[in-house]
């Protein structure tokens, strides 16, 4: 979703920021219009959305839970070797971050740069079969093939497809096994 955002200066880098970071871009050209209060008799838009400064999180909070808004889709297009590919969200095994590069990695094992976060993928693209094992790597449920325990409680997945294991983190591992109803 793009919106132009017409705010005093004071405020206008730290609202951009959360808006970029809930996957919402700011853009002068957008029909969509996010005024601070107090600013709206200066624009003219069809659609106008006003809001006070303290009242901005729930903004936030309203646009991501609106039907439309951030729903999850059924392709991703990644890129290899300058070339652009259309990506099932079925076909996905496992997304990991490396470097603050993204990267899909699918089931015929080939490997994907996407421009999109990790976090943007987690909130707002996937369906809820994907789930995050660690800091770098969310993984596709309905593409695990085995469940390894390991010392202190530790789990490890193989993959459908990739032969080298993938570690849950321990701060992921409860949420894994209640997500999987392994508790």
């Amino acid at each position: 979703m793009n919106i132009k955002l017409v705010c005093s200066d004071e405020n206008k880098t730290a609202i951009k920021k959360l808006l970029i970071a809930s996957c919402i871009d700011v853009d002068d050209a957008a029909e969509v219009v996010m005024v601070e209060e107090g600013l709206e008799h200066c624009v003219e838009s069809e659609i106008k959305i006003v809001f006070k400064k303290s009242a901005f999180p729930a903004l936030i909070s309203f646009l991501k839970s609106s039907e439309s808004f951030l729903s999850p889709v059924s392709i991703i297009t990644g890129k290899i070797n300058e070339v652009y590919f259309p990506i099932s969200i079925e076909n996905i095994v496992y997304i990991n971050a490396i470097n603050n590069e993204v990267f899909i990695h699918d089931t015929q094992r080939n490997q994907y740069a996407v421009k999109h976060k990790l976090y943007q993928l987690e909130h707002t693209m996937l369906p809820e079969y994907f789930i995050r094992i660690n800091k770098s790597e969310i993984v596709n449920i309905k593409r695990i093939q085995t469940i390894a325990p390991m010392f202190k409680g530790k789990l490890i997945l193989y993959m459908e497809g990739y032969r080298n294991p993938l570690d849950i983190s321990r701060n992921n591992t409860r949420a894994f096994k209640e997500r999987l109803g392994m508790l």
